[in-house]
């Protein structure tokens, strides 16, 4: 898994700097370590949060994918310190089926990062980027 995190993250940094305009290929290489990169800490996935909401103040239509990346987001939080205390049957769920719910909330995190990044790839596909990451070019 590390190998395959390792070389999917490379691929997402080259279409970023190819493909995407400068505050999407932020987006895709900061998410994309998070999502992608093995024994990632929650604390790397706040870049891709913020600027997925930046990008959702840019394209509206990326507003439902944000929320549901926030909100697995949030719960992946409660996942590791269990407070406040009154949200005990999450907690329980969470625990419960041999990890089953947090294994599933991370295929849900996969599934609505490719697709916030084919949503940002759609908005503007025929003409070139203006600015990207990996080019000094005018």
């Amino acid at each position: 898994a590390n190998i395959w995190g390792i070389i999917i993250f490379g691929l997402i940094n080259i279409f970023a700097m190819w493909k995407l305009k400068y505050w999407e290929g932020l987006f895709a290489v900061g998410a994309g370590g998070f999502v992608f990169m093995t024994g990632m800490v929650d604390r790397y996935a706040y870049e891709g949060v913020v600027l997925g909401l930046i990008l959702v103040g840019k394209q509206f239509k990326l507003l439902k994918w944000w929320i549901l990346w926030s909100v697995i987001f949030w719960l992946n939080l409660y996942n590791q310190w269990w407070i406040p205390y009154s949200f005990e049957p999450l907690k329980q769920l969470m625990l419960g089926q041999e990890g089953l719910v947090t294994r599933g909330l991370s295929l849900i995190t996969v599934i609505t990062f490719i697709k916030f990044i084919a949503v940002i790839h759609k908005v503007n596909p025929s003409q070139p980027p203006k600015q990207r990451l990996g080019s000094f070019r005018k």
